[in-house]
């Protein structure tokens, strides 16, 4: 866990330090400002710390949707952070071997790759995790039987159960879409759970309704095996 921790902290500080140092600093001298530039980081890092030391052994488990919540925010800030300040450098790096290169183009792409990873983020994290997509491929070999013409496998994966506890009804959509599908089988092929195996309380009634003629498959994932909690 505190190797954890450094690296937490360096993927953190690291842009901010950067962005700091090379823009802050040189654009303003008013400490109010200054301060309020740290602000979020210091709060994310305090969130961590609390979760992560102050609430009890397990807290993975015991706090899994909060530290979740945690995670996500923490990427709104450091991934758009660390985009902005690689395009920053790239832009310093080229300005020093050519010196007529100016640097300002690469902060403004910087700064708007930053704000398009920002919105990605947030739109995966509200609207993305309810938008489920369905693909269908078919395979064609030689080497298949002709018994196997129009055989439909249905494969999914990677539920998390725990981010829809309060959304009961979306683990019923993905069901549905199953089905919809007319199966001869299904394989789920890891991830039901995140942290412990009591995510999947209130939702093996509704998940029981899968069923196919060659019946339905499954496999662990990292997260089933519970290697976080």
């Amino acid at each position: 866990m505190h190797r954890v921790t450094l690296v937490f902290i360096l993927f953190l500080l690291i842009p901010d330090l950067y962005i700091y140092l090379v823009y802050v600093v040189r654009k303003t001298r008013k400490a109010v400002l200054h301060c309020l530039y740290w602000l979020p980081t210091l709060l994310l890092a305090a969130g961590y710390v609390y979760f992560i030391f102050l609430t009890g052994d397990n807290a993975m488990s015991n706090h899994t949707q909060a530290i979740g919540r945690l995670a996500i925010t923490i990427m709104l800030f450091v991934f758009p952070k660390t985009i902005f300040m690689l395009c920053s450098l790239v832009g310093v790096l080229a300005h020093f071997i050519i010196r007529r290169c100016p640097r300002s183009p690469f902060t403004a792409i910087g700064l708007l790759l930053a704000v398009v990873s920002f919105f990605n983020i947030l739109y995966g994290t509200l609207a993305g995790i309810t938008r489920f997509d369905t693909k269908e491929v078919e395979y064609r070999s030689a080497n298949i039987p002709e018994g196997f013409d129009g055989y439909r496998i249905v494969q999914f994966s990677d539920l998390h159960l725990t981010s829809f506890r309060n959304r009961p009804e979306m683990v019923e959509k993905v069901v549905e879409r199953i089905m919809e599908q007319c199966p001869d089988m299904i394989v789920f092929t890891g991830d039901l759970v995140s942290t412990e195996a009591n995510e999947l309380d209130g939702f093996d009634e509704i998940l029981s309704r899968l069923h196919a003629p060659d019946g339905v498959y499954s496999i662990l994932g990292n997260h089933d095996y519970l290697t976080y909690a």
